[in-house]
């Protein structure tokens, strides 16, 4: 799964999760966005992806991974 590559990664960087994010759209996304410290779904996303994540954005065709970076002030 996506989480566990995640894990993984982490893992070999010597990061926590604490230190995580990712975006996700798919039923496949849910474990992701369930393990990362902020799990963003898209606004086109599923509806299971939706409801663990921990904020929506917008849709991606109406910027929502910029949207999502403007809402958390990172740019």
């Amino acid at each position: 799964s996506k989480a566990a590559g995640l894990q993984v990664v982490l893992q070999e960087l010597g990061c926590a999760t604490e230190e995580t994010m990712a975006f996700g759209d798919g039923d496949n996304d849910v474990e992701m966005l369930e393990f990362v410290y902020l799990g963003v779904a898209m606004g086109n996303g599923r509806k299971k992806t939706k409801e663990v994540a921990d904020y929506v954005t917008s849709h991606i065709d109406e910027d929502g991974i910029w949207n999502a970076c403007k809402h958390f002030g990172w740019i």
